[in-house]
């Protein structure tokens, strides 16, 4: 499996209501892409990727994650709004929502 990575830019459109929403998306391809690949668990074993996300150090947070088979194949995919917290405690939520 492989992908082209683009870099991608938010724009804060209203800062001033205290929310970071709404935010314009603004995709720009790198000059040279590069090949990203997904190394392949052992067979018959699972892996679980995750990320989460926080827009501040406390602030609006959401994360994800995806089970594969050792194929490939997609077994299980979540995306979930967390509310209010910080880097850490969205990426240790978002993997304690993939081992559940």
């Amino acid at each position: 499996m492989t992908m082209q990575l683009c870099d991608i830019h938010l724009i804060q459109a209203n800062r001033s209501s205290g929310l970071s929403f709404p935010c314009r998306l603004i995709v720009k391809p790198r000059p040279n892409p590069i090949a990203v690949t997904w190394p392949k668990p052992l067979s018959g074993t699972l892996k679980l990727t995750i990320d989460g996300l926080s827009l501040g150090c406390l602030d609006h947070s959401a994360g994800g994650g995806i089970l594969r088979d050792s194929v490939g194949n997609l077994v299980f995919a979540f995306s979930t709004y967390f509310g209010v917290a910080t880097n850490m405690e969205v990426e240790a939520t978002a993997l304690l929502v993939g081992l559940q």
